[in-house]
């Protein structure tokens, strides 16, 4: 289990694996459902990079490079760094939930290593990590509202872009303001930093369950319009459907600890009603709207070449932008 032991003038710990974990020790169906919503989160947003199709260089193969890598990569690093984490953690003798804010944890995580000193570079570096990871979302969550707003769904404003550096700012404060608004609103109630975490984290994978769902089961559907579906495809998309429905699953059972927790599906499906109520109102008022998005998608993948060859990227046109 050791690999070996090792010291320094200023480190003097012991390298080893944390076999526990790799046992899987302790772990029992209640406690895997309570915690793989939070995890998926963890692994989600790889998409991000799919709302800058129309702004990048041969999108066709630049995005699907985007999308894979950062799955491949940041997953592995992030397996690897929880591993430490937990380990750390066991043998300090606490429990990662002692931590109250994600500086202590770090702190912790120092100190145990033997390098007390690295602490205030380690929640530099997190706090570097987690504006970039604020600022991803804005920018998909901004390029979805652009769309919206230029499709009718909101108001035509919320389409516009910057007359100097065309740029859809009116999205972007919107979403700024939102995401303002509700952390002041939260840490007004006395939520804690990593309440913040778990709760919006786990409310937004709500929605990344939703879109992952019904991109999978859409997915075949789209392949036999264009005369690419095969049984690969049907596969894929439906072990996908059944990957996102397992976390779903856990969300109401077993019953989450603490009321917050356990309101949130129910807030999320209060969310996405609103949503549907007011995509019925504004459709209603404008009938040619769902025409017009069907209209927009199909001038996306005709100018692609979808039709002909959805991986015909040595073919593909260059970005408007």
């Amino acid at each position: 289990r050791y690999w070996r032991d090792w010291s320094s003038d200023v480190c003097s710990s012991d390298l080893h694996i944390h076999m526990p974990q790799l046992k899987l020790e302790g772990v029992n169906p209640s406690g895997f459902f309570l915690g793989l919503v939070l995890a998926v989160f963890c692994y989600v947003g790889f998409e991000s990079s799919t709302p800058l199709g129309e702004e990048a260089r041969k999108p066709l193969k630049t995005i699907p490079r985007a999308v894979i890598g950062s799955v491949v990569i940041v997953g592995l690093s992030y397996i690897f760094m929880s591993f430490a984490e937990v380990g750390t953690y066991v043998k300090a003798g606490k429990e990662l939930n002692d931590s109250t804010l994600p500086g202590q944890l770090l702190q912790t995580l120092a100190e145990q290593t033997g390098m007390s000193y690295m602490a205030p570079v380690l929640i530099s570096m997190a706090l570097v990590s987690s504006l970039g990871c604020v600022l991803a979302s804005l920018n998909a969550g901004s390029r979805v509202l652009f769309s919206m707003g230029r499709h009718g769904v909101f108001h035509s404003s919320m389409g516009g872009t910057h007359q100097k550096n065309e740029t859809p700012h009116v999205a972007v404060t919107c979403c700024v303001i939102i995401l303002v608004v509700v952390t002041a609103v939260m840490m007004a109630f006395k939520y804690t930093a990593m309440d913040l975490v778990q709760l919006g984290g786990t409310f937004a994978t709500f929605g990344f369950f939703l879109a992952y769902i019904l991109i999978s089961l859409a997915a075949p559907f789209y392949l036999k319009r264009h005369g690419r579906v095969g049984p690969l495809a049907v596969v894929v998309s439906t072990l996908a459907m059944i990957f996102m429905i397992v976390p779903v699953i856990g969300s109401f059972y077993p019953i989450p600890p603490g009321w917050s927790l356990f309101i949130l599906p129910y807030l999320f499906f209060g969310y996405m009603a609103v949503g549907v109520v007011w995509l019925l109102i504004r459709r209603s008022r404008s009938t040619t709207m769902v025409d017009k998005i069907e209209k927009d998608l199909e001038e996306i993948g005709q100018r692609f070449n979808v039709g002909k060859s959805m991986f015909a990227a040595d073919k593909e046109p260059e970005s408007r932008v």
